[in-house]
């Protein structure tokens, strides 16, 4: 028995194979070998922002692979996090598929997050941790529209509507000062001879 043997294969190595046999005649055996390329694959989008406190779950899938990866490690800005001792960070398997979970998210937590599994091509993914809650608008220096009453009819920004309580307050003193001067002032008196 003969046997061929192929150490780390490539994809150039694809392709028919013939074992020939050096009888009268020759008889050859053909063999066809297919090369897949396992890879990584992140679902959801490349980037990621989530606030502070969230909770967070980053999953990777192995595609074109013959059988389930051996292993699939996950790294945070280069670091392996599979075996580190961190309770808020959780790595689960299941054959093709893995799961890296963060229950509640720290601004630690930020950076890139790579999923490496044996014989595939990694998948990378980076997570923006937003700690301030305000609209973008506001983060730019402008001052963003606050939720307002229908029914009051202010005006949905902070500024104006404490200048149109100044402006209440203003109007009304106005209205009591001509008031007290109305009542207050004597009335004119006729003379008759």
């Amino acid at each position: 028995a003969w046997q061929l043997w192929v150490k780390d294969v490539q994809l150039s190595d694809a392709g028919q194979y013939e074992c020939q046999l050096t009888t009268n005649p020759p008889v050859s055996f053909f063999f066809s070998l297919v090369v897949t390329q396992a890879e990584a694959v992140m679902t959801g989008p490349s980037e990621v922002h989530i606030e502070e406190g969230s909770h967070l779950v980053l999953e990777c899938y192995v595609q074109n692979a013959p059988v389930p990866p051996v292993y699939i490690f996950w790294y945070h800005n280069y670091t392996m996090v599979n075996y580190g001792r961190q309770e808020v960070l959780q790595v689960e398997h299941h054959n093709y598929t893995s799961s890296l979970v963060v229950e509640r998210v720290r601004t630690s937590h930020a950076g890139t997050y790579s999923c490496q599994p044996h014989l595939a091509t990694p998948a990378n993914v980076t997570v923006h941790v937003v700690t301030d809650k305000r609209p973008a608008a506001m983060q730019h220096g402008r001052n963003p529209p606050e939720s307002s009453s229908s029914s009051s009819g202010s005006s949905s920004n902070g500024s104006y509507r404490e200048w149109v309580s100044y402006q209440a307050i203003v109007g009304t003193t106005a209205l009591v000062l001509l008031l007290a001067t109305y009542l207050f002032t004597p009335a004119p008196h006729t003379s008759t001879h």
